[in-house]
């Protein structure tokens, strides 16, 4: 009975929880817009006060249904492969506004050489938050947090210890063996500025450490301050990401028609890690930092570019841009990587043109998952400009660049429709292109060589001309520049399935 009561309250918190979901939503997606557009610096601090509580409440909501899954469900592993220490810094770093609003002394102190592994972004950054949550609802002003890293050796593992320490008011030592039991509350009372908790954040923290095959250990004195110790594993290995059949990696390699996707990435242990994982599928040109990038992408045929955000020099957002503006690339799918979590760095990162923004580190299945999407979206478009009679340029081009282009392409065809002699040299000198860049440009928007293009907007203005006047067919095939009404008629069957004559009835 005592059971069957327990979980109806389980499930009557759990609804609240989902319930609370959508009205938190509706005050922080507003404030965030009221955020950045007010411009008074008092009433900003005031919204600001009012977004970080909405914040916390969210999070609180969101721990609550954590607990649930942990406690019903069980929860599994996402594992993704990332720099532990770029993520550990980015997801720290939002608590600085918070420090310097409660006068706390706060350091990140982390290891400049990087190292790659595999963990579970949500739950790291769950571990983090409820640890750094609790450090600073217990530390008064004028005290002192620290964040820091290195990796240790312990019984023949390797381990990251991400240590947080606080110079609070400490636990005491007889509470010490119960602070991560579930609903195990630590007395706030003698911190005005602490409330008691749920007794639950501590939990989820060592649950999340123990799935990772990790464990925590915490060292605190009365009334000199606390230091958490996470120690996660680097051996953990995604068993989803194993290498593909060999029959199926030979079939890829094999083919002629494998796309092409340019990796940038300053980091050489991830890069190899990318590309042996993107290789098996597409044909990948690999660049350490961003000007390498940028004279492969002007000189090779490239489908898409997977570039990191942070780089020496030019980093993924100034390459992003230049490759977005350059006429001879603007046509390029650009996905960035990023250890940033933060809504400016991801605005930044639209407002430069990438078409997608992934948060290190990510799932490769959804980084798959995306570059299918675009190249599915490249070919949709391409079979829009085969099928439509109108070329409609917004449908088939993601940039004001790539628009206007085509816009000039189609002018220059259309300009000299009555002249059989129209050339693809001629036609590459009015785009004041090299026949090498016009093909490549053409091809990566329409599908189709200048060749086939010049013939598809002699033929669509072509149909246009046989529905809508009583031009003869003899006449329609000289207005469009054909030389004669027998290859007109025969090139028109391709296209459209159907003699001119039959189009016309």
């Amino acid at each position: 009975m005592e059971e069957q009561l327990t979980q109806m309250k389980f499930r009557f918190f759990t609804n609240i929880s989902h319930e609370l979901r959508t009205p938190l939503t509706l005050i922080i997606t507003p404030l965030s817009s009221l955020l950045t557009d007010i411009q008074d610096s008092k009433l900003k601090q005031q919204l600001s006060s009012i977004y970080r509580n909405a914040q916390e409440l969210l999070q609180l909501v969101n721990q609550l249904l954590d607990f649930r899954k942990l406690e019903v469900h069980g929860e599994k592993l996402q594992l993704m492969n990332g720099e532990i220490y770029e993520f550990v810094s980015s997801t720290c770093e939002v608590f600085g506004a918070y420090a310097t609003n409660k006068q706390i002394e706060y350091s990140i102190l982390l290891p400049r050489q990087g190292v790659h592994m595999y963990f579970d972004r949500d739950k790291v950054h769950r571990i983090l938050y409820n640890l750094l949550n609790n450090a600073f609802k217990f530390t008064p002003p004028g005290g002192s947090i620290t964040v820091s890293a290195d990796t240790i050796t312990q019984d023949g593992t390797q381990y990251i210890c991400i240590r947080i320490e606080d110079t609070g008011k400490g636990i005491e030592s007889e509470a010490l063996s119960h602070i991560f039991d579930r609903y195990y509350q630590i007395d706030a009372s003698e911190n005005r500025q602490a409330t008691a908790g749920s007794g639950i954040g501590l939990h989820i923290v060592k649950e999340y450490v123990s799935l990772h095959h990790g464990f925590i250990e915490v060292d605190s004195k009365r009334y000199k301050g606390s230091e958490f110790r996470i120690y996660l594993p680097t051996h953990l290995t995604d068993e989803r990401l194993s290498p593909r059949e060999e029959s199926e990696s030979k079939e890829a390699v094999s083919s002629n028609n494998r796309r092409t996707i340019l990796l940038v990435e300053d980091n050489e242990e991830f890069r190899r890690f990318m590309y042996q994982q993107l290789s098996q599928e597409y044909q990948v040109w690999e660049a350490s930092n961003g000007e390498e990038a940028e004279t492969i992408a002007n000189e090779k045929e490239v489908d898409i570019v997977v570039s990191d955000v942070m780089m020496p020099g030019i980093d993924g957002f100034e390459l992003c841009h230049r490759l977005k503006q350059n006429v001879k690339t603007s046509h390029l799918f650009i996905i960035l990587l990023t250890a940033r979590t933060g809504d400016e760095s991801i605005l930044e990162g639209y407002k430069s043109g990438a078409d997608c923004y992934l948060t290190k580190p990510f799932n490769m299945e959804i980084l798959d998952n995306r570059i299918h999407h675009l190249l599915a979206l490249q070919q949709k478009r391409k079979q829009i400009f085969l099928t439509e009679i109108e070329v409609n340029t917004e449908d088939l081009t993601t940039s004001k660049v790539d628009e206007e282009f085509l816009k000039k392409a189609v002018a220059f065809v259309e300009k000299n429709l009555d002249n059989n002699d129209y050339s693809v040299e001629l036609f590459s000198d009015d785009m004041c292109m090299s026949r090498m860049n016009l093909y490549r440009k053409l091809q990566s928007i329409t599908g189709q060589k200048p060749t086939e293009f010049i013939r598809s907007i002699r033929l669509k203005k072509a149909a246009r001309l046989l529905t809508d006047t009583d031009l003869s067919i003899v006449e329609i095939s000289e207005k469009v520049g054909f030389a004669t009404p027998s290859y007109f008629s025969k090139c028109f069957k391709e296209m459209f399935g159907v003699l001119p004559t039959q189009y016309h009835k």
